[in-house]
């Protein structure tokens, strides 16, 4: 009996952890595919990917996408820093316009991002089966997947931001080594401007917690540095348009009606998760869990990032750092338990407490591929199935189109078609509101009848034009325009003829 009692504890504690696992194995696989079918899809999925590869192109002809003048066409405005479309502009050089290449750099800096959260968890802890479950998590998140496939800024900004907390935790001693922490810092924040909360506030605590102590205020020098030697070139070279674009046009309302509903689906589907993070958080501190300094400071910033979802026309990836703060947690929280050969931890010989941990787990990343399969994976998916041949109908469209084109869920297609974006209605609607713009002479262009064609949204369930656009501009587009024909739930509107 005596082998009996030896080798039970470990199989079962194994066979837990080979379920728990699959699960993950799964999720990844379903991150990838989506990732794959999106990345071959040709047009935009997404409203905010138009923006994007309108000012991709327009950098690539050596024009700024920070306007200082709102007054005349083109009415468009600048909200993120350039690195991403920088990254981007080899690729619009060598092949055109195209959403594949953005796609690709979000797939690459994500896997990146889940790297990284692996290492650093094994270097913490140097627990393996740890450190992939935590990496594997951060793909297993139903946020991360569903936002990965559009051509938006926050992949890149996750995954350099997470590049510079494995560089702050392997050398925190070393002065270079801070240079470092600080540039990946400063390139997440100018990906992103909200990464200038959670990434470098767990970094300067980490720093705290090492010797020498004083690296933490060095790091936050060298950081802030660089960040306003950035700031000043851009809104120099800009002419101001760089802090009225990044700064003043960030006017829109915030309902915490919002934040209330998306903390609900969180504790609808992710319960498991969020105990067992609550829970390490506050006893890793009680054991001396040296990860505690960069896990609990980073979840802290993550969180408070989070709640600035409320503002209106946010979306997921607004959870994009607090939904990496728990995977890291689900990686530290895997190698705290340990697994059935480490004896020497304070769990070792409580294996059916470890087991319950992985199958716990295992049954939260069931309910996640779920949860993203209902909500978030299908949508995109089913458009790229379904909607193809309208929305390149609409391309050719506007490719024939003689005049510029106004569109909103499609924005996406002008750049493709090879004309420039001239309005983009949801953030000057926000502007008109907040008083930072007055939307007569836009009014004036459209009764003129500018455009030669006006492509408004309007699926079954969603008041998209409501949400995007003025009373005002949709009862003169109603006056002066007709409409011709519904392809892909869009409205196809052309000038009535005089």
């Amino acid at each position: 009996m005596n082998w009996l009692k030896h080798w039970l504890p470990r199989g079962l504690t194994g066979l837990a952890a080979v379920v728990f696992g699959l699960a993950l194995g799964r999720n990844v696989l379903l991150f990838l595919n989506y990732l794959r079918i999106l990345i071959a899809f040709p047009y935009n999925v997404d409203y905010g990917e138009g923006p994007i590869l309108d000012q991709v192109i327009r950098l690539s002809r050596f024009q700024s996408i920070y306007p200082t003048d709102i007054s005349h066409l083109p009415f468009t405005i600048g909200n993120y820093p350039p690195l991403y479309h920088l990254l981007q502009l080899p690729f619009v050089w060598i092949f055109g316009p195209a959403f594949w290449y953005g796609r690709v750099i979000n797939l690459l800096s994500l896997l990146a991002a889940a790297v990284f959260i692996g290492l650093i968890i094994y270097r913490l802890t140097k627990d393996w089966i740890g450190a992939i479950a935590g990496g594997a998590f951060l793909l297993s998140i139903s946020y991360i997947l569903h936002w990965s496939g559009f051509v938006r800024v926050d992949s890149l900004a996750l995954g350099v931001s997470w590049a510079g907390l494995w560089a702050a935790v392997c050398w925190p001693e070393r002065r270079k080594n801070t240079i470092l922490v600080a540039l990946f810092l400063t390139a997440a924040v100018y990906t992103r401007q909200s990464y200038g909360l959670a990434a470098p506030f767990a970094a300067f605590v980490w720093f705290l917690s090492s010797k020498p102590r004083w690296r933490a205020f060095e790091l936050a020098g060298w950081t802030g540095g660089f960040s306003l030697i950035l700031f000043l070139l851009l809104n120099g070279l800009s002419g101001g348009g760089f802090y009225f674009n990044i700064v003043t046009a960030n006017v829109n309302p915030f309902f915490w009606d919002t934040v209330k509903n998306y903390w609900n689906g969180m504790w609808e589907h992710i319960p498991s998760l969020l105990v067992l993070c609550g829970i390490y958080v506050a006893l890793a501190v009680w054991f001396r869990q040296k990860a505690w300094w960069l896990a609990a400071p980073y979840l802290l910033a993550a969180s408070a990032s989070a709640i600035t979802i409320g503002k209106d026309g946010s979306n997921v990836n607004y959870l994009f750092e607090f939904s990496a703060a728990l995977a890291l947690l689900a990686g530290l929280i895997v190698a705290w338990f340990g697994i059935a050969w480490q004896e020497k931890q304070w769990v070792g010989k409580r294996w059916w407490l470890k087991a319950a941990v992985m199958l716990l787990l295992a049954y939260q990343v069931t309910l996640l591929y779920d949860w993203s399969m209902r909500d978030y994976y299908k949508w995109p998916t089913d458009r790229v199935a379904n909607e193809r041949a309208d929305i390149a109908e609409m391309t050719a469209m506007i490719r024939e189109a003689n005049g510029p084109v106004l569109a909103d869920e499609f924005m996406g297609l002008i750049p493709l078609g090879g004309k420039s974006l001239v309005f983009q209605p949801f953030e000057y609607k926000q502007l008109s509101i907040g008083k930072v713009w007055d939307e007569e002479n836009f009014l004036t262009d459209i009764s003129e009848r500018k455009f030669a064609v006006i492509l408004l949204y309007d699926p079954s369930g969603w008041d998209s034009r409501g949400a995007r656009w003025t009373p005002a501009q949709l009862k003169a587009i109603e006056k002066n325009y007709v409409l011709k024909q519904r392809l892909a739930q869009t409205r196809v509107y052309l000038p009535r003829q005089r």
